[in-house]
Formats: structure tokens, sequence, C-alpha cells
């Protein structure tokens, strides 16, 4: 049709003014979002624990949660540990080995904690699953994502979205993150996913 290019390039300018006109979260907005900096830890797949049962080291030893979050113990099996905090897991897997020793003393410790990831998108040196030990702030996703190139130099780069989950679609005004406010500095939660828009997302043109 003689109107098609016509009728996409309107298009891509009114999702671009969509995209400029969202709205920023405040401060107050972004503290009621924000992940504790100091959360009760939960299994996850690819975490690495230690199980050492007391006198019974042909049961103790090192597990990697499978994508199931199970791990399986000598005499005991399989034990589903995916989401449980550590004194859960130490239960679980004390449970689990009760028909076979009288009362069983279990430790239950992560020596290496992969499930806490945050996917990053877009306009970054290395772009896909980042892996913390720690629950991190904003900052230290997008530092670990790389720097962010200049595609163009009359383009400023003035926001990133934040997906969490389903339903939450959280824009962060990095002019304030990187001047220094710590407000903006949003502590992450497993799983989200971070997108940073290329430097043409954030100007419309309107030609002809």
């Amino acid at each position: 049709p003689p109107h098609s290019a016509e009728c996409r390039d309107l298009r891509e300018v009114r999702a671009a003014e969509e995209y400029r006109t969202t709205p920023l979260l405040s401060p107050e907005q972004l503290a009621l979002l924000e992940e504790s900096a100091d959360p009760i830890y939960r299994l996850g797949s690819g975490d690495v624990v230690r199980v050492d049962v007391f006198g019974r080291p042909e049961v103790s030893g090192k597990h990697v949660l499978g994508p199931d979050g199970r791990i399986t113990v000598p005499l005991a099996g399989d034990v589903a540990l995916k989401e449980l905090t550590r004194e859960e897991a130490r239960n679980a897997v004390e449970k689990q080995l009760a028909p076979f020793y009288v009362r069983p003393r279990v430790t239950v410790g992560v020596e290496e904690y992969t499930s806490n990831q945050v996917t990053v998108l877009g306009r970054v040196e290395r772009a896909g699953i980042l892996k913390f030990a720690h629950p991190p702030v904003l900052i230290e996703v997008l530092a670990a994502a790389g720097a962010m190139p200049i595609l163009d130099k009359q383009a400023t780069l003035s926001r990133c979205a934040i997906m969490r989950g389903r339903e939450k679609l959280i824009w962060v005004d990095l002019k304030s993150l990187v001047n220094g406010d710590p407000a903006y500095n949003l502590r992450m939660k497993k799983g989200d996913i971070v997108f940073i828009p290329d430097s043409a997302d954030t100007s419309v043109h309107v030609m002809g």
C-alpha cells in the first residue's frame, strides 16, 4: 500500500513517545520495591551446598541443586531444597535420614551462590545472565554488564527498565543515579531483568 511506510513511521513515533512519557518512579516509590540489604537467602537451582552429617562421612559431601531444586543424598535419596533457607534445608535432610540413623545431626552450608541471577538486555557489552553472591544494587549490575557505548553523541541515556516477574515494570532515572543520588540505586531481586534502551530510543525525530 502507498501509505504503509508512513503508517510504520507513525507507529514508531508513537512507540517512542510512549517510551518518553512513561513516568519514572520517585525515590519513595523505589524504596517500596527495594530488596532487603540482608535478605534471608533461599536456595535455588545451581547453588552448591555442603551437607555434613556428624560421624557419618558416607552420607556427607557437596551437592549441586539441579534444575528441579533437588539434591541426592546417599541413603536418603532425593531431597527438595529449592526455596528453602539453610535451616529449613537442614531439617529436610534430617527428616530424610531419620529412618536410617538415630537423631542424625546435620549441617547445611552454601559454598557457591549461583542462583542469585539478574538478566541484562539492551545496550551493554555483556548482555545475558549475571550471577552474584548477594542481592546486587543497580549500579553493580550495570558495572558487571560492561560500559554502555555511546552510539550517538547527540543522544543521552536517561532511563532503564527493570522487569520484575510478569506484573511489574520499573523505570529508573539513570541521570539521578549517575549523579550520585543513592535513592535510585535500587537493590535488585533474584530473577530481575534489566533493560538498557538503545541511545536512539532516547529521542524522537519526525521527518517529512
